[in-house]
């Protein structure tokens, strides 16, 4: 049983280190554009992150209560490959949309995959959806949008970047919505060890990710010198930032849900907003604060009608024991969720 304490930290390093991704690698950017591989970076990360899922792995091993379960299953661990591969192309992908959005839109329009994740939480792990949530998904998305729209002059041309980044990100949230749901399927299909399922996901992450490098160097590929051209420690730190986010979300998946995934990245936009107005001078607007309030009022209200939900089902089962306000309170559970 994993500790409350363990989730509220894959929580919290979720939100940070989402904020972060777009932050630093806007920070690696000369004159608008990458000048080091960011191939190379997707390649370091899963490296990373499979070296320290091993590691974890051989604690559990050596030093654990228990042994760790592990089954070697080839068609489960052929499945892995699927996630792995809708992440190679999502994280590679984000470096375009950075570079054709600013930090905030980026972080902004990451909520529009919540309702994609809805979509595919409810019809791939059977998760009750009620009317009210649905609409306050929508609301959400209409405060990310409303967030990054101009002065009422500009109208939307206001909007803070290139139709390029705008539709790839939409396409993008659809792609990493299916990745993150399948990865909990996965993850939640049986009891192995985190780090062992780690280490099937990221086994294909490198494969995927050394692939993709190898056709695009070449020969060159095995000069190390070559493959780091351009770092600095802005773009090693967006390596482990990487490798550490990837992390944090499987512990996520595995212990709570994909929508807990998704409201992280929500929270992750205030953080973004406020650090790109301190630091990269970011103009603040009206919009942004009316769009940030509308996606914070949306979330609460979501999860507060869930809570309601999750507390009425024992003072229901206590009163079908009873034989006492049974159909009473049946009643307003139904019309609360219908509502």
């Amino acid at each position: 049983m994993v500790s409350k304490t363990i989730k509220v930290s894959a929580v919290v390093s979720q939100v940070a280190l989402t904020s972060s991704i777009a932050l630093l690698t806007h920070a690696t950017k000369k004159d608008g554009q990458y000048v080091y591989s960011t191939l190379t970076v997707q390649m370091f990360s899963e490296l990373i992150k499979l070296a320290v899922s091993a590691f974890m792995l051989s604690l559990q091993y050596a030093f654990g209560k228990e042994m760790p379960r592990i089954s070697l299953e080839p068609m489960r661990f052929a499945k892995a490959c699927i996630p792995a591969l809708f992440y190679f192309i999502s994280n590679n992908v984000n470096f375009i949309i950075i570079r054709e959005l600013d930090p905030v839109a980026f972080q902004i329009l990451n909520n529009i995959k919540i309702l994609t994740t809805a979509v595919l939480f409810k019809y791939m792990m059977n998760v009750d959806v009620s009317g009210l949530q649905w609409r306050m998904l929508f609301v959400l998305c209409a405060g990310s949008i409303t967030s990054q729209l101009g002065s009422c002059s500009d109208g939307f041309g206001g909007m803070k970047g290139t139709g390029l980044g705008y539709s790839l990100k939409i396409v993008n949230a659809m792609l990493t919505a299916t990745a993150t749901v399948y990865n909990e399927k996965f993850m939640k299909g049986n009891d192995d060890s985190i780090h062992f399922q780690n280490c099937q996901l990221y086994f294909f992450g490198v494969l995927f990710g050394t692939g993709a490098t190898v056709n695009h160097f070449g020969w060159d590929a095995l000069n190390f010198r070559e493959l780091t051209y351009g770092y600095d420690m802005t773009v090693i730190t967006l390596v482990l930032n990487y490798a550490f986010v990837g992390i944090a979300t499987s512990v996520v998946v595995k212990y709570l849900d994909n929508m807990t995934k998704t409201f992280a990245a929500n929270a992750a936009m205030f953080v973004v907003a406020i650090i790109s107005i301190v630091f990269y001078n970011e103009k603040p607007t009206l919009q942004l604060f009316v769009g940030m309030f509308i996606a914070a009022i949306s979330v609460e209200t979501y999860n507060r009608q869930q809570n309601f939900g999750d507390a009425a089902k024992p003072a229901l089962l206590a009163s079908s024991q009873s034989g006492t306000g049974i159909g009473d309170l049946r009643d307003k559970v139904e019309k609360f969720d219908k509502f």
